[in-house]
């Protein structure tokens, strides 16, 4: 295991995340919680690109199933403090309690979509209307209420 498969271990961890890589939901819910807390300030060294469902990283997919296939021991490694504040100060947005798992998922992909193309195009934010156009242009179909309550989501964990 490399140093950052063991960050991503630890930072998942702190987080409190399902690791399992046994569904679609799983897998895509872990992609955007790491494109997240990177955004947030936890540097794991991932390089995101746009793909169907937002943000993805190849590399991250493959350290995702070498962690779960790889049992070696990490104990002794701890993450940084400041990266446990950051963990701590982002972890709302990825425990609502009693969500299913398929609105987990589009929840974090609507997100983590919203923060991807904010970061490289210029649009209003406060124009709702205007990003749903900007993320329909981008496969994305989510309602006005859903894109209102992500940006709010983003801007209360100070990622907007």
């Amino acid at each position: 295991m490399d140093e950052r498969q063991i960050g991503l271990s630890l930072a998942l961890k702190e987080l409190g995340a399902n690791t399992s890589l046994s569904d679609f939901d799983s897998r895509l819910i872990l992609q955007k919680t790491v494109y997240l807390i990177q955004e947030a300030g936890i540097k794991l060294g991932y390089t995101f690109n746009w793909y169907r469902r937002g943000p993805y990283s190849p590399a991250l997919t493959r350290d995702l199933f070498e962690l779960t296939s790889n049992k070696e021991d990490i104990g002794s490694w701890v993450l940084d403090e400041k990266s446990r504040a950051i963990a701590r100060g982002v972890s709302s947005l990825f425990n609502e309690p009693n969500e299913e798992s398929g609105a987990k998922a589009r929840r974090l992909e609507l997100i983590a979509s919203v923060r991807y193309l904010s970061r490289r195009r210029q649009f209003d934010l406060d124009d709702h209307e205007a990003v749903r156009q900007q993320l329909a242009q981008n496969g994305k179909q989510f309602s006005i209420g859903e894109i209102a309550s992500a940006i709010q989501t983003l801007r209360q964990v100070e990622l907007l």
